[in-house]
């Protein structure tokens, strides 16, 4: 929502508060349902793709946290290493997670 925000010029009291009260994921299948209804299918996905991007991060990063201490896809290792080394590691895990999406 930041990126967009800030590519659009969104004052800065309007993004806090959507911040302090976001939306339920689900109102973006809603939009997007709407938009097939009302304005047709035709409407590229690009257009809500910036809105989907922090949420597919976060979801990422979610998937990493559950699956630390488990064998995963996600590189040569296996298991969440020591505490100091807990963030490269799920810096590097998110990364190789992203690749192995696109």
């Amino acid at each position: 929502m930041d990126d967009w925000a800030a590519e659009y010029d969104i004052q800065e009291t309007n993004v806090q508060r959507v911040h302090n009260q976001m939306p339920d994921p689900a109102q973006f299948k809603q939009l997007r349902q709407q938009m097939n209804q009302k304005e047709g299918p035709e409407i590229p996905l690009s257009v809500l793709t910036s809105g989907f991007v922090e949420q597919r991060d976060k979801l990422a990063e979610q998937r990493v946290i559950q699956t630390a201490g488990r064998q995963t896809n996600l590189g040569t290792e296996d298991v969440a290493p020591e505490a100091e080394d807990v963030q490269q590691w799920f810096t590097k895990a998110i990364q190789n997670y992203q690749k192995s999406r696109s």
